[in-house]
């Protein structure tokens, strides 16, 4: 398959970035939101930080109560209501339904590959780049898999 520089790194893009993605929209697919409230402030002792806090939150299911530790503190009263999406197959995956409680370990693991991609992208020709600008990149199954062929 011959393709452009452009279309290459496209797909070059999706290859590296969808395996993090795939699993957390599948995660959203199964999961679903209930209003739940902060249980109580928890704090652990580190030797590097001091105290790291956060937050014990509590919500219904039925005739059971769950209760998980949120990945993010906020400042938050006890007994103060908060918004919760877990998964409908297993209910103590829970998180507070925000974006940065949601997408932050996701987005922080893409950052290595994202890094490498933005590189390989933005590479100017006259620093000798890995394909070249105005370059068609040839895929196939066979050895090598990818050539490079310059106009």
């Amino acid at each position: 398959m011959l393709l452009t520089r452009t279309w290459f790194f496209l797909l070059l893009f999706f290859v590296l970035v969808g395996p993090f993605f795939l699993p957390k929209l599948c995660w959203f697919a199964c999961s679903r939101t209930v209003v739940g409230w902060v249980y109580f402030t928890s704090g652990e002792m580190d030797d590097l930080v001091g105290t790291k806090k956060s937050l014990i939150i509590r919500f219904s299911l039925g005739k059971d109560t769950i209760e998980f530790k949120s990945n993010v503190y906020f400042r938050l009263p006890d007994d103060a209501p908060v918004r919760v999406r877990y998964s409908r197959l297993d209910p103590v995956d829970a998180r507070l339904d925000l974006p940065v409680c949601l997408w932050a370990d996701t987005l922080v693991r893409i950052l290595l590959p994202l890094g490498i991609w933005l590189v390989l992208f933005l590479t100017p020709n006259r620093f000798d780049p890995l394909i070249p600008w105005g370059c068609r990149v040839f895929l196939r199954w066979g050895w090598p898999p990818v050539r490079v062929f310059a106009k």
